[in-house]
């Protein structure tokens, strides 16, 4: 590949604000140029269902479950897939999918082990996803397990259920350095991604600091051996203190009381007793900051980030069509005898979101959905769904994209422009963008070989599809000095 030594970014800013490369990955590592791909996009957790006449509509026409495929950030995610033959109209994908997390955010960070939210993407809850047709694999599928339930079985009393609320209402964008001794006090933070940046819920005023936050829980079990609440929620400090001091209260009930430094973010790791909850089975977590001194002008400033909760809950499913729940590692097998779940569709599907199987229900038994799950050492995750179509979430807009192979000389050059599509246009039918690559390329110009980059390519082929990020622009970059 031609060495790309000047670049030109037209009309457009660029954020450079990511360390020198960690590891030689682009973002396009997982494109095969040879096949045809089609995208979309969703921003909620669930099993999701995609039909043939969707892919057809996006240029997938003559579909073969056997040889599809599915990708998001890079990775295979696994499919169930109704045939392993040829697609006729009745026949569709299936999938769990999970809104935008922070995982393509790592690369920004100086310090990826200091990203604060690892759950939330920084642009956008909305994750994209990109499916084709191969000729090569792997290909990750959802395989059927058995589930022979035979003899007598004791029943499992709970299952996990989680509770995960990532807050988007401020930015906290990290530390301050320049500000401190002016009056009023400003906060200028660099441009890099550090500590403490992300989304947090507020930061309060100096006339009232405490931060309230409630959530309620659902089918709590509260039986024989029932466990405590694991909670975990991530404060943001905003000042220029040299420690922050918090001390968090679920429903007046003390949980922990922890310091640290100014303008980093701390993670509280507590177990709640189920006795705290409100018969309701709601919390309500009060942040008090301890530190503030007022005399100099210094407020314990805080945001909270994120909360989740992991609690127990009892096997009536109150008549849901799908549900997420999750089990602990445990030495022998697991019995579950789920009450209130819709069998509407027939017999419902149980995946194993970490082994990609899948357990078809036992229904034999009247208003039971049942199943025997072999021992396993780690936590598992489950998602339960009835085959009603109505009961997997849907893709509302599925369509055919082209990458362009930069590996191929006739897309190189050593002068590349970056824009948008919309700046083609100067109003009066002129493209100034085409005029300025001709100049670039003429003797006057320099003489270079220019090319034109369209922004929403980049997106697309360096950032799995994420619009707006600028790890984008960051792996093309390098990607073009390769």
């Amino acid at each position: 590949m031609k060495r790309l030594y000047k670049i030109f970014v037209a009309l457009s800013i660029i954020l450079c604000a990511t360390n020198t490369l960690k590891a030689q990955t682009f973002g396009n590592e997982w494109i095969n140029y040879g096949q045809q791909y089609a995208k979309f996009s969703l921003y909620q957790n669930g099993m999701y269902r995609i039909s043939h006449a969707q892919l057809a509509s996006a240029g997938l026409s003559n579909s073969n479950g056997a040889t599809l495929q599915v990708f998001r950030d890079g990775q295979q995610v696994p499919i169930f897939v109704s045939t392993n033959g040829t697609f006729g109209a009745a026949d569709f994908i299936e999938f769990y999918a999970e809104q935008a997390n922070g995982k393509v955010d790592e690369a920004l960070f100086i310090d990826p082990n200091k990203q604060m939210n690892k759950t939330q993407n920084l642009i956008s809850d909305t994750a994209y996803f990109f499916v084709t047709q191969s000729n090569s694999g792997p290909y990750a599928r959802y395989a059927q397990a058995s589930n022979n339930i035979t003899g007598s079985q004791v029943k499992e009393p709970y299952v996990w259920d989680v509770q995960n609320i990532n807050f988007r209402n401020v930015l906290s964008q990290g530390p301050s350095y320049i500000g401190q001794s002016d009056n009023p006090i400003h906060y200028i933070q660099s441009s890099q991604f550090e500590e403490a940046e992300g989304w947090v819920n507020t930061f309060p005023s100096t006339s009232n600091l405490n931060i309230n936050e409630s959530f309620s829980m659902s089918n709590v079990y509260k039986g024989p051996g029932a466990p405590d609440v694991s909670l975990k929620t991530t404060v943001a400090g905003f000042s220029y203190l040299s420690l922050h001091k918090v001390k968090i209260e679920a429903n007046s009930n003390f949980l922990a009381e922890e310091t640290f430094p100014k303008f980093t973010a701390k993670e509280f790791n507590m177990s709640m007793p189920i006795n705290m909850l409100t018969a309701s089975n709601s919390v309500s977590l009060l942040y008090t900051p301890q530190n503030s001194q007022s005399s100099f002008n210094l407020y314990d400033r805080i945001g909270v980030s994120n909360i989740n909760a992991r609690y127990a809950r009892t096997t009536n499913f109150n008549g849901f069509n799908e549900k997420y729940f999750e089990l602990n590692a445990k030495s022998g097998s697991y019995y579950l005898e789920l009450d209130d779940f819709s069998i509407l569709g027939g017999a419902p599907r149980l995946y194993d979101l970490d082994a990609n199987q899948y357990y078809n229900a036992d229904i034999s038994v009247p208003n039971k959905v049942r199943f025997l799950i072999p021992a396993n050492t780690n936590l598992k995750r489950f998602y339960l769904v009835n085959l009603l179509p109505s009961s997997f979430k849907t893709v509302s807009k599925i369509e055919s994209v082209t990458f362009k192979n930069y590996s191929n000389a006739a897309n190189q050059g050593n002068y590349i422009i970056i824009t948008h599509p919309y700046y083609y246009d100067g109003g009066n039918g002129a493209n100034y963008v085409n005029d300025y690559k001709n100049f670039r390329s003429s003797a006057s110009g320099g003489g270079y070989n220019s090319i034109v980059a369209e922004i929403d390519d980049l997106y697309n082929e360096f950032g799995y599809g994420y619009a707006f990020h600028s790890q984008a622009i960051t792996n093309f970059l390098n990607y073009s000095h390769n």
